[in-house]
């Protein structure tokens, strides 16, 4: 219908489509990505709806050496901080634990071994981050946390449809951040 309306014959910008238009912002955020990976912290992406987030973020990361990074895209956002790290644990590889601490464990320890064993930096990509439970923004601090909070290992990037910042649940976690000096907005 809408391709009648408008004499098209195929969407303008479907999702086949590899090549994204760049007006410059496509490379400031990839140059954001670049030191991210250089200096693992916590990246957000915002924007309005259908700006491309999602769609550059795939991008950046298809050029990427995906042994040296590999890419774990999260985009069921809606369930229990349990369920986002279990998602993540069999990401990994992992049979994932029962108990939330022992999972906890049981990520870390591989994501450990990934850093320190293979030279591996996996990167956790979280789409539709607005959906994420308040709990997961209160302890990722923690779960970030490895040797004393003296080392960086893994990049987890939010990718939010709305500022998460207009939610005020999660603004007063987040503030205190020793990490969001090193967070990247586009």
């Amino acid at each position: 219908m809408v391709l009648q309306h408008f004499g098209l014959t195929q969407y303008p910008l479907g999702k086949a489509h590899t090549e994204l238009w760049d007006d410059g912002v496509l490379a400031r955020l990839g140059e954001r990505c670049t030191w991210l990976l250089q200096t693992p912290g916590v990246g957000l992406l915002t924007g309005e709806v259908g700006v491309g987030k999602t769609a550059a973020l795939r991008q950046l990361t298809q050029t990427l050496n995906p042994h040296r990074y590999p890419v774990i895209y999260l985009a069921e956002t809606d369930f229990g901080r349990l369920d986002l790290y279990r998602s993540l644990a069999l990401a990994l590889g992992l049979e994932p634990a029962y108990r939330r601490a022992a999972l906890w464990r049981q990520i870390k320890a591989c994501i450990q071994e990934l850093a320190d064993g293979k030279g591996v930096t996996p990167l956790w990509i979280i789409d539709e981050a607005h959906n994420l439970p308040v709990e997961f923004f209160r302890e990722l601090p923690a779960f970030l946390n490895f040797a004393f909070d003296s080392r960086d290992r893994q990049w987890p990037c939010g990718c939010s449809l709305i500022p998460l910042w207009t939610k005020p649940w999660i603004v007063p976690p987040m503030r205190p951040w020793p990490a969001a000096s090193r967070c990247a907005c586009a």
